[in-house]
């Protein structure tokens, strides 16, 4: 049984929330041949997340207004229109517009509003965050030194909270809420959660102290409506935008994984070390900025056209290797080490555009625009690095 204790100040020395938790954790293991082989093991437990520490800066006393411009052209492009003009603009986000002082946009620039600079309210009660986690595992032993392993991992988080328009906190959802400023509140498990289930084949070999393997292969599934933003998004300022479709598969979402790292003493003090992996597609999201009608409702955070992670990427895979000599210099131990990071040389895509439109290296010559699930990044194609250690 675990308890923890947790509690935060504003930059005027006011506590602004007080939170606890006890965390009760259960484990059984059972050797099932009574031979040390063969053993069976599950366990539950609840865990306390570290996921408060920006509750002090959404509660500070001392913010200042701030007064926003964002491109006709730009934000039209993303909401499908061809603004060309700044009476368009005018018409279409309602609020007034200045001329493009570097005249980039002959459309101009409309003003976002003044955003409140009032401090968050914090609610009160407000609940930790927490995972419920629950593990079964069977590990049978192969042969001496050589095991493999089944696993079922399934964890729910729970009590999340974000920060809000108030009115949606304090009357419930609804487009018309009172957004004169922000509470951080537990919005509620129906409305956010992450949810994580996955099954896992470990194998793990030791041949006579000279080789050391470990594999796995993970099939899983991570699901939600946040992601891990430290309480710092603005998925669910406002409704209805900011809530729509925002329950799905997650960043992190992979429906396989294979793993594979080891090494290998050889003679004459050498050491050859490999570490490769392999994953099945990503998960994209399709989203847009909401637009703004000038009194700060909207025209911020994002908006999800689609379920989260609706779309999915490319497989992606890397091999690395390290070569390792040693050295004896008296009581002195000496390593010459050479590392090959992705000996295949794939550049294979890392990140996608998940707007209809994005800008790529803004303010350079080489600023372009690409378009839906089009790549945005790559991997490090293949490298070198050469070290040296000491160990006395």
């Amino acid at each position: 049984m675990r308890y923890d204790q947790v509690s935060f100040e504003n930059n005027a020395g006011d506590e602004i929330a007080d939170m606890d938790k006890v965390q009760p954790r259960l484990g059984l293991a059972w050797d099932i041949l009574g031979d040390a082989t063969t053993v069976a093991s599950v366990s539950w437990g609840r865990f306390m997340h570290p996921s408060a520490t920006t509750l002090p800066s959404f509660a500070r006393t001392d913010s200042t207004p701030t007064s926003v411009y964002f491109s006709c052209s730009a934000v039209g492009l993303l909401i499908g229109l061809d603004i060309g003009s700044r009476e368009e603009c005018e018409a279409v986000f309602g609020a007034p517009t200045i001329a493009d002082p570097d005249h980039t946009d002959p459309a101009g620039f409309f003003l976002n509003g003044v955003q409140s600079a009032t401090p968050n309210v914090i609610q009160d009660g407000l609940r930790p965050t927490y995972a419920e986690e629950l593990i079964v595992r069977l590990e049978r032993q192969l042969w001496p030194r050589t095991s493999v392993t089944f696993t079922y991992v399934d964890k729910d988080t729970k009590d999340i909270f974000e920060d809000s328009c108030i009115g949606n906190v304090e009357d419930g959802f609804s487009a018309t809420a009172d957004c004169s400023t922000f509470e951080m509140a537990n919005l509620g498990d129906d409305v956010l959660r992450r949810d994580y289930k996955g099954a896992i084949v470990t194998f793990e070999s030791r041949i006579k102290n000279r080789v050391h393997v470990l594999a796995s292969y993970t099939y899983a599934k991570s699901k939600g409506s946040v992601e891990y933003t430290q309480n710092a998004g603005a998925d669910f300022d406002h409704f209805p935008e900011h809530f729509r479709n925002t329950y799905g598969y997650l960043s992190d979402d992979r429906r396989h994984r294979v793993k594979v790292n080891g090494y290998a003493l050889l003679p004459w003090d050498l050491t050859v070390g490999v570490d490769a992996f392999w994953s099945s597609a990503a998960a994209f999201d399709h989203i847009r900025t909401p637009p703004s009608f000038g009194d700060g409702s909207g025209g911020y955070g994002v908006e999800f056209l689609e379920p989260r992670g609706s779309h999915r990427g490319n497989t992606n895979y890397q091999l690395d290797l390290e070569l390792k000599k040693g050295f004896t210099l008296g009581s002195v131990r000496a390593f010459l080490i050479g590392t090959v990071f992705n000996v295949l040389d794939g550049e294979r895509v890392t990140g996608r555009c998940e707007r209809n439109s994005c800008t790529l290296e803004a303010g350079t010559p080489n600023e372009h625009q690409v378009g839906f699930l089009d790549a945005t990044s790559f991997q490090v194609p293949r490298s070198y690095e050469v070290g040296v250690r000491f160990e006395f």
